[in-house]
């Protein structure tokens, strides 16, 4: 199934004006959103612990911008992680640790790096947040998956990050084609248990041979990062 442009910007859009109206929240605990809000918050406020002005998009969407931009480079995986490297280059309130010090290097290996100074513990979700640039790019199937996989790698190469990423691109993408939001689950589960995630960076030149280290860490823990994903899944679902 082709998704229209028009659906795709209307999901930009979308994401975008959900960004910026949760920006007063970050980092709040339920209770005192209770508090402060009575419980739902309907209307762009101040209050970003960050600076962001009412109605102002935070880095979330910033960096999908970002990637849509290193897209129209035309120049493959090094295209975008020059975008993102300009993006972190203008100074924004809120760039995260690992994703500062994964663009610093800039080199494609710079979020293994990372990952690896972090004695394999840091996984954020710097990479989450601006994976949705994958579909909103035009991706599918084994192309979506692929580029989920690399353009998350670029600053989050823990396989929890990476795996997180394959399950939502492919989430949306089901959505697109009419699924309801739990076969959609389901299926997007289907495509990340498919996903051999650790070639996939081989191919792309995220993991050297400077990086057999990370190597062998990732596919240690990647089933139980897997895992993780599914369960973290059942668990929003069930919520619902």
């Amino acid at each position: 199934m082709n998704v229209s442009t028009d659906r795709r910007l209307m999901a930009l859009l979308s994401l975008t004006a959900a960004d910026a109206l949760g920006a007063a929240t970050e980092f709040s605990t339920p209770a005192a959103l209770e508090q402060k809000f009575g419980g739902r918050l309907r209307s762009y406020v101040g209050g970003s612990v960050f600076g962001f002005a009412p109605g102002e998009a935070t880095d979330d969407s910033q960096m999908v911008a970002a990637t849509l931009l290193g897209y129209a480079r035309q120049d493959g995986l090094g295209g975008i992680l020059a975008a993102l490297c300009d993006w972190a280059g203008t100074h924004p309130p809120d760039v995260g640790a690992l994703t500062r010090s994964a663009l610093t290097s800039g080199r494609l290996s710079g979020g293994v790096e990372a990952w690896a100074a972090s004695h394999y513990q840091s996984a954020g979700n710097g990479g989450l947040m601006r994976i949705a640039a994958t579909w909103l790019a035009g991706y599918s199937a084994a192309v979506l998956t692929q580029q989920s996989v690399l353009v998350t790698g670029l600053t989050h190469a823990d396989p929890r990050c990476i795996y997180a990423s394959v399950f939502f691109t492919a989430w949306l993408e089901a959505l697109s084609q009419g699924e309801t939001p739990e076969a959609a689950a389901q299926a997007a589960l289907d495509v990340m248990d498919r996903t051999e995630a650790r070639s996939i960076l081989l191919g792309g030149s995220l993991f050297g041979i400077e990086d057999r280290a990370a190597f062998a860490a990732f596919g240690e823990i990647e089933r139980a990062a897997r895992a993780e994903v599914r369960r973290r899944v059942h668990a929003g679902l069930g919520a619902t």
